[in-house]
């Protein structure tokens, strides 16, 4: 049982002593705390909207509606005519896109909000399908918590015992390993002895590039990226002059300014705190944040992202990925951000390209994916774009799951490309099964829809504590993931990674990580062992094996149902074991019994199996309307009941099962109802929101963005 606990400092306590319930959303909203809109949605204060710090947008993306329009040759220039008088601005052609579309150039950079005005007068010409800003997508890397992490708690089950060390200042005496339930865990551990499958699976990881690792492609050499054991080649989409940055900043490549390669290397390259601060385009703090601009080191996002997925398993080193035990599941590198994130327009190619659909300019891919992890969000959160969209939309066509990171913008929205149609999307929770403080999540709005899922990550939880009574500490191991590195995560990297880092070993592990593109990963993983187990599962039937298998969330927690945020976290947390045995057809672990009642009198009937997407109660054998859950409940059984058989239809991806029948008894003795049910034990929510309220007040997190 997840303990009703939460960790509060002295200062929590003594403002619990001090304020009472009513005074508490002024108290908050008077106090120098800088709230999210997330954590104003928690503690119930109303907060007005950040402003975004505006970066240059000097390219639009435009598809014409008519049949083979395209505005990148010559015989278009009347159309390009036609269409700057339209907006009242000057614009060139530059290239075709896939889709259909077209990248225009504008005659100079606009700030972001004139780019999507001009998008809007374009997008009202009756010719024009679409118009919209290529905007600047970036890694949903890292809040900047990081620690060493000794184990993989993600991979446990929720009913293992986690422990982890707490890191201390240097000379400082240890402190002992704080214990904890694995509650968040996806069950890995256990999946990896029921995980049989052997049918050949490519995911793409669409993200930063990748590095040469002896936990990924076996290569320890500091040159450019070398294909080798399960990772594939893959491409490198960054354009030249992305983000509208001069020369080489962004790609970071060689030679300077190549542009599109066959090179996915992650090149790396910190951004200073001055460069920053003069091109808002590289402000990945976000509008949120009240911490200065610093220097951002390399992040690695897109290697981080390969070992979650599929580092080496059973080398007595470093960790052991999701898809380590299915030999036959190879990785496809897609370089589609650099420096400060990457282009929508590479976004988008490299989403089709992954898919195996043909992009102008570029050699076809010999090993479509059937798995698209995305590690990118738009800050702030955005509706799709349209051109996203289109790549989403034919990405599934071709099979592909398309999964993707909701953010980590502490808000109540989505960003794109989660919030796609068709897109798994991925929020976090930490190690007790609460919502991460800085995972997106939310209800339906202009940004678009709900996370589909959530699945473990590193942060410290919104609420509910860790078990351990003292406040929680951010260097706790249980906050963190585990993955693959470069040994210069922290250090200045020279201008091109091309050359070496480090006169030494190029591999690094137990670099400590938090962010919905880690949990990202970790679906995306699930996914692949699925389709090797059923390689016929359908982008559609993906969705709903994870939704219907995915655990419940603590029923103390902000996310389950009746609570804070219920609704708006998807359908559960992420179970590996669950999800694989919906890939056979369910089994029944304990059959609905027959029951003997009086008239009036109230009737259950219950199964338990595993593997089920989806039930069927019938009567006689007839379907029940509304009966679609694992217990079916008559609440006055009538004589009419008398000697019915009461059965239960049980689906998945692999079949249907019908349970033996259980035959209702109505007695001739007391027509009295049953007694309702009791229970107890959980704080009252009101209790479980103030706590959780004077938490955030007194220790709100708000510097916890990636970069």
């Amino acid at each position: 049982m997840l303990p009703n606990k939460i960790g509060l400092s002295a200062v929590g306590l003594s403002a619990m002593a001090a304020i009472g319930t009513a005074a508490l959303p002024s108290a908050v909203a008077q106090s120098s705390v800088k709230l999210t809109p997330k954590q104003a949605a928690l503690v119930g204060v109303s907060i007005a909207p950040p402003l975004d710090r505006q970066y240059d947008v000097g390219t639009l993306i435009v598809k014409l509606r008519a049949p083979n329009a395209d505005l990148a040759h010559a015989m278009a220039s009347a159309n390009m005519r036609a269409l700057s008088v339209g907006a009242g601005v000057r614009m060139k052609n530059v290239s075709a896109i896939s889709g259909g579309a077209s990248l225009v150039a504008l005659d100079s950079p606009v700030p972001l909000a004139e780019a999507r005005e001009l998008a809007a007068r374009l997008s009202a010409d009756p010719s024009v399908e679409y118009a919209v800003p290529d905007i600047v997508l970036k890694p949903a890397a890292p809040p900047n918590d990081t620690d060493f992490v000794p184990r993989q708690w993600n991979w446990l089950a929720p009913d293992a015992t986690y422990s982890g060390a707490i890191t201390v200042a240097l000379n400082a005496p240890p402190l002992p390993d704080r214990t904890a339930l694995a509650f968040g865990g996806i069950s890995m551990v256990p999946a990896w002895e029921l995980q049989a499958g052997t049918n050949a699976v490519v995911v793409a990881i669409i993200d930063t590039g990748i590095i040469n690792h002896p936990e990924l492609n076996g290569s320890n050499a500091l040159t450019a990226y070398q294909m080798g054991g399960r990772f594939l080649q893959g491409h490198d989409f960054v354009s030249t002059a992305a983000l509208g940055l001069a020369g080489n900043f962004v790609e970071n490549d060689l030679p300077a300014g190549g542009g599109r390669d066959a090179d996915p290397t992650d090149t790396g390259g910190v951004t200073t705190a001055a460069f920053k601060n003069a091109n808002a385009v590289c402000d990945d703090i976000g509008p949120t944040s009240n911490r200065p601009f610093f220097d951002t080191p390399p992040s690695w996002h897109g290697t981080r992202s390969a070992g979650i997925i599929a580092a080496t398993a059973d080398n007595n080193s470093g960790i052991a990925g999701i898809t380590s035990k299915a030999p036959n599941i190879r990785i496809l590198p897609v370089r589609a951000m650099g420096r400060c994130g990457g282009n929508l327009s590479d976004v988008a190619d490299a989403i089709r390209w992954s898919a195996g659909i043909a992009v102008a300019g570029v050699p076809a891919n010999a090993n479509p994916a059937k798995v698209i992890s995305i590690g990118a969000a738009s800050a702030p959160a955005t509706a799709c774009p349209a051109p996203l969209q289109d790549a989403i939309t034919a990405a599934i066509g071709e099979g592909a799951t398309v999964v993707a990171a909701t953010g980590n913008n502490f808000d109540l929205n989505i960003g794109a490309p989660a919030n796609c149609t068709g897109v798994i999307a991925v929020t976090a929770h930490a190690i007790n099964g609460e919502t991460t403080q800085y995972a997106n999540i939310g209800p339906e709005s202009k940004a678009g829809p709900n996370p589909t899922i959530s699945a473990p990550s590193g942060g410290i939880p919104s609420s509910l504590g860790t078990g351990d009574p003292s406040v929680d500490n951010p260097t706790w191991a249980g906050f963190s993931i585990w993955s693959t590195a470069r040994n210069a995560q922290n250090q200045p990297s020279v201008e091109r990674a091309h050359l070496p880092l480090l006169a030494t070993n190029n591999a690094a592990y137990g670099m400590v990580y938090s962010g919905t593109s880690d949990a990202t990963a970790q679906v995306a993983g699930v996914a692949a062992l699925i389709l090797a187990k059923r390689p016929t599962v359908t982008p559609a039937q993906m969705r709903e094996i994870l939704t219907a298998s995915a655990r419940p969330f603590p029923s103390a927690g902000l996310c389950a149902a009746g609570n804070r945020f219920s609704g708006q976290c998807g359908a559960g947390m992420l179970d590996a074991v669950r999800a694989l045995q919906a890939t056979d057809p369910p089994v029944i672990v304990s059959a609905p019994v027959a029951v003997t009642v009086g008239a009036g009198q109230t009737a259950t009937f219950t199964v338990e199996a595993t593997g089920v997407t989806s039930y069927q109660w019938t009567r006689a054998g007839a379907d029940i309307a509304g009966a679609t859950s694992a217990t079916y409940t008559i609440l006055q059984v009538t004589a009419a009941d008398n000697n019915v058989p009461f059965a239960v239809k049980m689906t998945n991806v692999s079949g249907t099962v019908t349970s033996p029948p259980a035959v209702l008894t109505v007695s001739a003795g007391s027509s009295a109802n049953a007694p309702a049910s009791g229970g107890g034990g959980a704080l009252p929510f009101w209790q479980l929101l103030l706590m959780s309220s004077l938490l955030l007040a007194a220790r709100v997190r708000v510097g916890h963005r990636e970069h």
